[in-house]
């Protein structure tokens, strides 16, 4: 069984976490979780146990123990695959949190269906524009008849 080791000093050895299981015969391999960039340890790592019986057992006997000066958490380690679900929101969708299916949005509280795009997402629909061109930036193009830019006194409004 592979147990999780948290709170571990970050100047704990793979030999020296070994040696606070030195008191189980059947410790396996021992790997501590290191940076990819600097090569520092990030505070935690696994220890494998043969017999689950035993493992759980250290698990009993050193969760909480000190080793350089920080107090071990150990818990039963979960396999990668339910690490990856339960991350993902799939193993406990309470409805709140939306399903994608090939990018669009499957079955919503609102009942919106994929073929159903709409202004879904969008946010809320865009206003109208009713103030007169005044607000417009100097050099653009005006959309009046004219032609004239869209500077301050263009006189028309923008429809």
């Amino acid at each position: 069984m592979k147990i999780f080791v948290s709170n571990l000093s970050f100047q704990v050895t793979a030999d020296e976490l070994r040696g606070a299981f030195i008191t189980f015969k059947n410790v396996g391999s021992v790997f501590i979780v290191k940076d990819r960039a600097t090569g520092k340890s990030k505070g935690f790592g696994y220890v494998e146990i043969t017999p689950d019986a035993e493992a759980k057992a250290a698990i009993d006997l050193l969760n909480g123990k000190l080793l350089k000066g920080r107090a071990m958490l150990l818990k039963v380690a979960l396999p990668p695959l339910a690490k990856k679900v339960e991350a993902s929101g799939a193993l406990h969708n309470n409805g709140n949190q939306a399903q994608y299916t090939k990018g669009y949005k499957q079955g919503t509280a609102s009942g919106h269906t994929p073929n159903d795009r709409g202004n879904q997402g969008k946010g809320p629909a865009r206003k109208q524009r009713t103030e007169n061109n005044n607000n417009r930036s100097p050099g653009r193009r005006s959309q009046n008849k004219k032609g004239g830019t869209g500077g301050q006194g263009s006189g028309r409004r923008h429809q």
